[in-house]
């Protein structure tokens, strides 16, 4: 489970771990795994190549920024959620798409491509509260 549907979780009685532990230990677990994806991201984009080394800053950012949304919100809503959501969706698949672009290079031009089609699916998505 994920902050989005802790409440439907409960209802549903599934044992997902927000459900479990909670909005703020949700997000303590998230910015270890932030982390982690940061430190083996890096360790798997080649460094001298700005082309990956920009895809990963920028993954990166958007996750701190995820991460910062959901420890800041004041109350564990599904509206309070869906910045930090969209942030760490976008995060992976740029994660993903630098280590890709390291390993080829060539490749640069579909992967903005690749990413630009998720962007527009993300914005003209038939209901905007769904991630």
């Amino acid at each position: 489970g994920y902050l989005k549907d802790i409440e439907a979780d409960r209802e549903t009685n599934y044992r997902t771990f927000p459900v479990l532990f909670g909005w703020k230990a949700t997000c303590i677990v998230g910015d270890v795994l932030v982390i982690l994806s940061v430190f083996f991201c890096f360790n798997l984009t080649e460094e001298n190549d700005w082309r990956p080394l920009s895809i990963f800053i920028i993954s990166t950012l958007l996750a701190i920024a995820g991460q910062y949304s959901a420890h800041r919100a004041k109350a564990p809503t599904p509206e309070n959620a869906a910045f930090a959501i969209e942030c760490t969706v976008r995060s992976f698949l740029l994660w993903h798409l630098a280590v890709i672009v390291s390993f080829r290079p060539a490749w640069l031009i579909y992967s903005i491509i690749f990413y630009g089609l998720f962007e527009l699916a993300l914005y003209f998505r038939p209901r905007k509260e769904q991630i």
